[in-house]
């Protein structure tokens, strides 16, 4: 009797990617209720293609790169790339945004990102009145850890073991209505 023996081999490949990385630009027409707004997305990192979905206030949903004639208000963004990395992003467009905001909010620094145990935040010349509020959002847009703090140009936000590792958001706003908001990576725990 003969006896049939098979070997079945299993070779598993992983392929490691993350989320692409978000950043976007925002301009605004003049004028109350203008809808002249326009946001330029540009996406690193992550594999093409991508699948883009803007959505903001009043039902508004897109799935242009870079919308435009836009009213005022918020409007995130979630990109996924070839392999189901998830990027998301908010940006809020105002009635009168001036040059000298955007160059700011350019020159922030949030780092070292990816982080561990702590994350440091440099506004550089931006000087908040008021105190400020930090928020760190999951994927899913839930609040996971709050931080009020005294208007600064540098902050330092220390986590404990609660926070998981993952990609968040980080919402930096002052009483005078400067906000930031940037992607993060937690690595560890």
């Amino acid at each position: 009797m003969k006896a049939i023996f098979s070997t079945l081999l299993l070779v598993s490949i992983a392929i490691s990617t993350s989320a692409a990385n978000l950043t976007a630009t925002v301009s605004s027409g003049s004028g109350m209720g203008s809808k002249k707004g326009k946001i330029n997305l540009t996406i690193s990192g992550g594999i093409a293609p991508y699948t883009i979905l803007w959505t903001g206030p009043g039902g508004y949903s897109s799935t242009k790169i870079n919308p435009d004639s836009l009213a005022s208000g918020t409007y995130c963004v979630s990109v996924t790339d070839q392999y189901c990395g998830v990027a998301k992003l908010c940006v809020t467009l105002s009635e009168q945004t001036s040059s000298i905001d955007e160059i700011t909010l350019a020159k922030a620094h949030i780092y070292p990102n990816p982080f561990g145990r702590e994350l440091f935040i440099d506004l550089n010349d931006h000087r908040p009145k008021g105190d400020l509020s930090l928020k760190l959002y999951d994927p899913l847009g839930k609040l996971v850890a709050y931080k009020k703090c005294a208007a600064a140009q540098h902050l330092q936000w220390t986590f404990e073991n609660e926070l998981a590792a993952g990609f968040y958001l980080i919402s930096v706003e002052s009483e005078d209505g400067f906000k930031l908001v940037r992607q993060v990576c937690r690595i560890g725990k």
